[in-house]
């Protein structure tokens, strides 16, 4: 066994390894405890991302929740480690051993050296680690590599006890030799997380990890977490950073709150007796923002099956970058079908309408006709055709139907409806809003001319892909009794474009509410650099204004200003707290917070916009 493995080694590969059990003691969920607002496995992946040498990155965890944090990350986790190897007594040969035989026993590529990064030591130098590498490379009687930073303290001097009488540490060594000047001993180093290497040949021959001869890395005194005040000391220095890894997180990522997230939500998956089976058709973008974010709130009690028409073999991240080499359907375990009828006859209870707008309606209707209950992506189509019919099914099967409009979970939006209850701001007299963003650059990994976005066939355009959550989070500001009493509105196709449908939109809409008409503006378009998000709104004695993509909102009672700004929020907390929302309401039986008719509604008045502009031209 030993020589069969080691003739599947590839010679010269050099992968990454990072440890994250999640049953931490002195830090309780400390590998992905948020360090100014990223992960704390985060700077070890990072540091592994931005190694020259390093060719792929394997975080190794036994938890579900941790392993869907490492891959938002783009780091690999294919297989999650057992928990007899995952408990406070695990060693570290165990979990190197468990990574090499299962990538021998799947056969995968295995690596001729390992670079052990524990999540612990964040603040790397990105040199030293590529440094370890080409150092223990170069040495070939070596077994290991392991850093150790210098200590001012004196071990040589150190008493032990035996018998109730002091001894020293060092067993051949008397009471009077301890007591020698410091500088009659030689300079000690203590070891720390900072980086291992490691040989799989010899692990393999001789079952150990470091060998006789671990060969030295001096290493920076950095701050390795053990205990809570490490970790409190850690979030002082990170402000003062500048290590590659820290800025590379800043960079390339949004600062989560994902710490919120786990404590939140931590136990809902608890509430399912049993894994519940979702259908997700489509899995695009969008399809899979939402995979990922149901394995992040139910872990193992969700089984995924797909119905897949384009069957795109492109996996995202949380922020849009592309994993390369990595399979969505076997990460996943998603068992795919490429007609819908036979994907149906699984029978799942749950079905993710997430596929291309204009085909949201029919494949809803097969689903509930078959009892699922709905998740429906925004716009819920792109005209009216078979939404009664939708609507009838729903209703006489009793089925929960949610619609994704994900911005009224945005602090900014929450804050506002919160402000509006009381009444410090007596009438609102008027709502300005506004949504530009160029459509070449939203998805930069596919041209632009051949997104659903840019096509009518599809049901593209600005004012259902864009405009439709304006419309959606005006009602929800406003309240389900205000209604649209007029429209105008000019656009279309004006821009150069290579699209086939509305790119900019202005529009004007006469809204009763409360008994008094408000007028209401909304300007959309497809060409807005850099991008903006607001809402404004003129009331007699107060103004607000929200800036939704810099998450900071302004307000005004009188001539007092206020101001909040949400600097742990992250874009995907809305998609997870409606994902709870949406689940909740499929437990409970209750109605959805946002319901079938809030599609509806938003649809109808997208369509009215997009008539009257055609009637403008």
């Amino acid at each position: 066994m030993r020589n069969k493995i080691i003739d599947k080694i590839k010679r010269g590969s050099v992968y990454a390894i990072i440890p994250a059990r999640s049953g931490s003691k002195g830090v309780p969920g400390k590998n992905v405890k948020l360090l100014d607002g990223y992960p704390l496995i985060a700077f070890s992946i990072a540091t592994a991302r931005l190694t020259p040498s390093i060719d792929r990155i394997i975080v190794t965890t036994d938890s579900v929740e941790y392993a869907q944090i490492a891959r938002q990350f783009n780091a690999d986790t294919p297989f999650l480690r057992p928990a007899e190897i995952s408990n406070d007594s695990a060693t570290d040969f165990e979990f190197m051993a468990h990574a090499i035989n299962w990538l021998y026993d799947n056969g995968e590529e295995i690596p001729e050296y390992w670079v052990h990064l524990r999540p612990t030591c964040p603040l790397r130098e990105t040199s030293d680690v590529e440094r370890a590498v080409k150092l223990f490379k170069g040495n070939k009687d070596a077994n290991s590599l392991r850093s150790a930073h210098r200590t001012n303290y004196m071990p040589y001097k150190w008493f032990r006890v035996k018998n109730g009488y002091f001894l020293p540490i060092i067993h051949n060594m008397t009471l009077d030799e301890a007591n020698n000047p410091r500088h009659d001993f030689p300079i000690t180093y203590e070891p720390d997380g900072y980086v291992d290497v490691l040989r799989t040949e010899f692990i393999v021959q001789n079952d150990l990890l470091h060998g006789t001869k671990m060969l030295a890395l001096e290493s920076p005194d950095s701050v390795d977490i053990d205990l809570k005040e490490d970790f409190e000391k850690l979030t002082h220095l990170i402000k003062s950073s500048d290590s590659p890894p820290y800025r590379y997180l800043k960079s390339k990522y949004t600062r989560m709150s994902l710490q919120n997230t786990l404590e939140k939500y931590g136990d809902f998956k608890n509430q399912f007796s049993h894994p519940i089976r979702i259908l997700m058709i489509g899995l695009g973008s969008i399809g899979q923002r939402h995979l990922r974010n149901i394995k992040l709130l139910l872990g193992e009690k969700v089984e995924f099956i797909a119905y897949r028409k384009r069957g795109l073999s492109i996996t995202f991240s949380n922020e849009m970058e592309i994993r390369e080499n990595v399979n969505l359907e076997k990460e996943y375990k998603i068992k795919s079908f490429s007609k819908l009828d036979e994907a149906l006859n699984t029978r799942p209870s749950i079905a993710f309408i997430t596929n291309i707008t204009s085909g949201h309606i029919s494949t809803a209707i097969e689903c509930a006709k078959t009892g699922c209950d709905l998740f429906i992506e925004k716009p819920l189509s792109y005209n009216m055709d078979g939404v009664n019919k939708l609507s009838d099914i729903v209703n006489e099967n009793e089925l929960i139907a949610f619609m994704g409009f994900q911005n009224r979970y945005h602090p900014c939006l929450k804050k506002i409806k919160k402000l509006l209850s009381g009444s410090q701001f007596g009438n609102i007299i008027s709502i300005n809003v506004a949504i530009g963003e160029r459509l070449p650059t939203m998805h930069a990994y596919e041209d632009y001319r051949e997104t659903y976005m840019a096509k009518s066939e599809y049901g593209g355009g600005v004012v259902l892909n864009q405009m439709i959550h304006e419309l959606d989070y005006i009602r929800y500001i406003l309240g389900e009794n205000a209604s649209v009493e007029h429209i105008y509105s000019v656009g279309g196709h004006i821009s150069s474009l290579e699209i086939d449908v509305d790119d900019v939109a202005h529009v004007i809409l006469s809204y009763c509410y409360n008994g008094r008409k408000i007028p209401v503006t909304i300007r959309a378009d497809f060409l807005k650099y850099p991008p903006e998000r607001y809402c404004e709104i003129i009331c007699d004695t107060g103004s607000i204004r929200a800036d939704l993509l810099n998450n900071a909102i302004n307000w005004y009672i009188d001539d007092e200003m206020f101001s909040e700004v949400y600097g742990d929020f992250s874009r995907n907390d809305m998609f997870v707290e409606q994902l709870y929302d949406f689940f909740n309401a499929t437990i409970t039986r209750s109605t959805p917070k946002i319901d079938l008719n809030a599609g509806i509604e938003s649809l109808k008045q997208a369509l009215a916009i997009k008539s009257a502009i055609e009637t403008s031209l």
